[in-house]
């Protein structure tokens, strides 16, 4: 039984390491791709940004990050992907491209290629002040003032319980820019 047991033990063990050796695969638009994470956490504390992409996959000498989504199409998914590619950019060292998917009803459609260039990357960047600037109650995150009052944040926000609503037109004029189109037009495909 003891023997039984032995012989059990070193094919499970066996397998575990076979299996672990494969390298996993995803195909994506008709290409095979190596999965390099897959809802796997990305840190940059030097960034003061984390996230967790869907899809990281590896393509040569460089990575594809994909973000799903459903609904229709909305400017914070370009946003939440491009700080992604930052994301990931930074913390594997390669160039990255991404995709946003979105699923409904069947039904699939891709959008991309993303990618960063310096203007881009400055765009992450300030976004990443902005945020920071919020956090730290030096300024009141972007909205109108009904807004304000029903966000889930609102008893937590410095800014919004002292009743300093007069963020400076900076401010506004960065997140203007933050969000304008020429960042976030991408072709469809």
């Amino acid at each position: 039984m003891i023997e039984l047991f032995v012989i059990f033990f070193c094919f499970y063990f066996a397998l575990r390491l076979l299996c672990r050796s494969r390298k996993r695969t995803m195909s994506f638009r008709g290409t095979e791709y190596e999965v390099a994470a897959q809802d796997e956490m990305f840190e940059s504390k030097k960034l003061g940004l984390r996230g967790k992409p869907d899809a990281v996959l590896k393509a040569g000498d460089r990575y594809v990050v994909i973000e799903y989504k459903t609904g229709r199409r909305r400017e914070s998914d370009v946003v939440q992907l491009y700080a992604y590619l930052y994301l990931v950019e930074s913390v594997k060292k390669k160039p990255c491209i991404g995709y946003l998917v979105y699923q409904n009803s069947g039904s699939k459609r891709t959008y991309g290629p993303y990618w960063l260039d310096d203007e881009k990357r400055k765009f992450v960047e300030e976004g990443i002040e902005l945020v920071k600037e919020i956090k730290e109650g030096k300024a009141v995150p972007p909205g109108e003032e009904s807004e304000c009052r029903a966000c889930e944040f609102a008893v937590r926000c410095e800014v919004f319980l002292s009743g300093i609503n007069n963020y400076t037109q900076s401010f506004k004029e960065r997140w203007r820019k933050w969000k304008d189109e020429k960042f976030l037009a991408a072709k469809s495909f």
